[in-house]
């Protein structure tokens, strides 16, 4: 019995002095592979990739092999991603990583001036990071980057490719996905030579904004905006971003940023 309550006090102890430990859930996003058409003939295939606690960056049992008959028609568009030398539909990283993930695209069959789209769907997004891909398609100009988060507030989840044309087994483009903590956004220079311009740092596929005030508590003159991923943006922590506003008896700024 003394043991016992020895225990228990133990517990009380460490719950008063760290207070409760918070298992952090994962965060998953689903990209489905498809035409986008009701009753299509061609077939659709999906990729589930996110963190989760105890995975690795490597192979290990939270991967999982994709299938060879992932739709039952006979011509339908994949995706994948690979891990070594085989091919996964499922691929979790740690939960702190931000490591980017290579999914490809690819022909089952054969389809002609077939329609294609990219749908995202996503479950437990972390507030506190810029979620985004970029898709590249092989020998095209084509290349675009985009936020997740906003393309499924804004656009149900749905992004629209160019048709496609190929035969069984073609690779035809590839979508990295992107999941980088919020950087600290800063002012790098002000101009009040007429009105006031702000040059500051800010993360590609954040929400950031200034504010300006006329006292510490910020609650004068403030605005916030997407900033635009460009594909060349993609993998950079920082690009440059000009905010104005009228001159007046503001004299306390900030930069801010968030995820939406």
């Amino acid at each position: 019995m003394k043991i016992r309550n020895l225990c228990l006090l133990s517990g009380v102890l460490a719950l008063m002095l760290f207070g409760h430990s918070k298992i952090k859930a994962e965060d998953y996003i689903v990209i489905q592979n498809g035409t986008g058409v009701h009753g299509s003939e061609v077939g659709s295939s999906y990729v589930y990739e996110g963190h989760r606690p105890g995975a690795l960056e490597g192979l290990d049992t939270n991967d999982v092999l994709r299938s060879t008959s992932s739709s039952s028609k006979t011509n339908w568009l994949s995706i994948w991603t690979q891990i070594e030398d085989k091919l996964y539909r499922k691929d979790f990283r740690p939960e702190n990583s931000e490591t980017p993930i290579t999914n490809y695209l690819s022909i089952v069959g054969e389809v002609s001036n077939c329609p294609n789209r990219l749908s995202f769907s996503a479950s437990d997004l972390e507030a506190n990071r810029v979620y985004s891909f970029l898709v590249d398609y092989f020998n095209t100009n084509f290349s675009r980057a985009v936020s997740i988060k906003q393309i499924i507030n804004e656009n149900g989840g749905d992004f629209q490719l160019p048709n496609i044309t190929g035969t069984n087994g073609q690779v035809y483009a590839q979508v990295v996905i992107g999941s980088k903590y919020i950087r600290r956004p800063h002012i790098d220079s002000v101009d009040v030579s007429s009105n006031i311009c702000l040059e500051a740092s800010v993360q590609p596929g954040s929400f950031s904004g200034f504010e300006g005030s006329t006292n510490l508590s910020f609650n004068g003159n403030s605005s916030k905006s997407f900033v635009g991923l460009v594909a060349e943006d993609f993998d950079k922590d920082h690009i440059t971003q000009s905010y104005y506003f009228q001159k007046d008896k503001n004299c306390f700024f900030r930069v801010r940023s968030s995820s939406e």
